[in-house]
């Protein structure tokens, strides 16, 4: 019994804890566990969310230099489109992204996510 007191206590006092930090990211920046893996995973300059077809869809600021392409997700993480590139026009699976896409928030820029007030 001696031996389990220790591992008991040590329980008792990190549970809570980890309930807190398990809890946090949803409940701060309102995203998918997806997208929330794809910000930390592709490290984007910015991570924009839009309505777009009447979807929630998160466009990921990648661009590296002249000629590469950003990314657009749909809220479950599956790449939708490349958007950008040497013609502007991306892959061309979302022509008019830029023409009917709504803008919602910016929810990740400068490697710090932003909390809505």
């Amino acid at each position: 019994m001696r031996r389990l007191l220790p591992v008991i206590i040590s329980f008792l006092l990190l549970a809570p804890g980890l309930l807190i930090i398990s809890c946090e990211k949803k409940d701060t920046y309102g995203i998918s566990d997806e997208i929330y893996h794809l910000v930390q995973e592709l490290k984007p300059t910015s991570v924009d969310e839009f309505l777009y077809n009447s979807e929630k869809v998160y466009h990921f600021d990648t661009w590296r230099g002249p000629d590469d392409f950003t990314r657009l997700y749909s809220k479950d993480g599956v790449l939708i489109a490349y958007l950008g590139g040497f013609t502007g026009h991306g892959d061309g699976r979302c022509p008019d992204f830029y023409k009917t896409a709504e803008f919602i928030r910016t929810i990740y820029a400068d490697g710090k996510w932003i909390q809505d007030k």
